[in-house]
């Protein structure tokens, strides 16, 4: 799940600045990386009760 985030936020970045692709990079598990320091960050929680999962998804932009 960590990765699909990942690869959907490279995406949604990319989509509006396209220019940026030479210097985006996804660090596994959970940083986008502009020009190799850390743009933005993913956090995911989970929990499954009776059968059901439930996934939270958070996504932190580093602005300094």
């Amino acid at each position: 799940m960590c990765f699909v985030a990942g690869v959907a936020l490279c995406d949604a970045v990319l989509a509006l600045a396209p220019a940026l692709a030479p210097v985006l990079a996804l660090k596994w598990p959970n940083d986008l990386l502009l020009d190799r320091a850390k743009l933005s960050g993913i956090l995911i929680e989970s929990t499954s009760a009776g059968g059901v999962t439930a996934v939270a998804i958070g996504i932190g932009v580093n602005i300094l």
